[in-house]
């Protein structure tokens, strides 16, 4: 190859990189604030097998958020095709993580708090008790790639 081939690669290259180091810096998680509320209701349990369903509510403080983070999020929220993710621990060894690909049932902003309820969620218990299960966090995945995380 000529010099000339080879330093237009390299120029390439490095511009690829730059760009993408942009871009990563970016879309740094947005912490969205401090879980202040989560219920997890278990609706029931099969022992031999495993199966685990469940509903949850969350309540998150997100006073901390600027007007366009807030805004954002509300765009996320009411995108179906955001995922939301739901953190959860069982007991000091187990950690759970569910992700839910079809938007959250039912999400809302009101004022400095957001709603989060989620319905009809499956999981599949080995090597725990139901009784031991715990919110740890939530976060919401958007579409262009941008993460928002609130933990407990």
């Amino acid at each position: 190859m000529n010099f000339k081939k080879i330093l237009g690669i390299g120029l390439i290259l490095v511009t690829l990189c730059v760009g993408l180091s942009v871009v990563s810096a970016s879309l740094a998680p947005i912490n969205m604030g401090d879980i202040t509320h989560s219920n997890l209701d278990i609706t029931s349990y099969d022992q031999s097998t495993g199966n685990l369903k469940f509903t949850s509510d969350i309540d998150v403080d997100i006073s901390a958020l600027s007007a366009q983070d807030k805004d954002s999020l509300k765009k996320a929220i009411e995108d179906k095709n955001t995922t939301h993710i739901l953190n959860m621990t069982c007991g000091n060894s187990i950690k759970i993580t569910l992700w839910t690909y079809d938007g959250v049932a039912d999400a809302k902003i009101d004022g400095d708090t957001l709603h989060i309820k989620n319905t009809k969620q499956n999981y599949k218990l080995t090597g725990g008790s139901p009784d031991d299960l715990k919110i740890t966090g939530v976060a919401f995945n958007t579409t262009a790639g941008q993460l928002f995380v609130a933990e407990n």
